[in-house]
């Protein structure tokens, strides 16, 4: 399974679907959030350079009705069906790993943050009072 699918699976499970004449799949969506997390950019900066979906506001409205804990059970869920196929293909040979989490800064006013969802309390840089958290995971054979 490769990085892309596993990421895909996420994405259907969260995104809800429309049925447009111009509708967007889930697989661009990935291909955003794919290049969003490689290059440690935002997402509306990931579309535009990706060039797969117009605007960041897209993705957004496609997951604007979901709960963060409907997001953390997609996310779970996928997360435990990837780590049994990736035991099946290293043929229960043993293998690390690694999560990072790394946190931003966010220096704008916490009331006119249009994504509060991804906003956490407390200060990781002088001069703000929020940040943005991610996790990376690693795997190593």
């Amino acid at each position: 399974m490769h990085k892309n699918q596993i990421a895909n699976e996420f994405t259907k499970s969260v995104i809800k679907r429309k049925e447009r004449k111009n509708a967007i799949s889930s697989n661009k969506i990935t291909t955003v959030l794919i290049v969003a997390a490689l290059s440690v950019s935002f997402v509306n900066e990931a579309c535009k350079s990706s060039g797969e979906v117009s605007k960041s506001q897209v993705i957004y409205r496609k997951i604007e009705d979901k709960l963060v804990m409907e997001v953390m059970g997609c996310f779970w869920k996928t997360t435990i069906r990837f780590l049994k196929k990736l035991k099946f293909y290293s043929r229960n040979r043993f293998f690390v790993i690694s999560f990072d989490i790394t946190e931003e800064p966010f220096y704008g006013d916490f009331s006119k943050a249009k994504d509060k969802i991804y906003l956490h309390a407390g200060s990781v840089a002088k001069g703000s009072s929020y940040h943005y958290k991610y996790l990376t995971v690693s795997i190593t054979l």
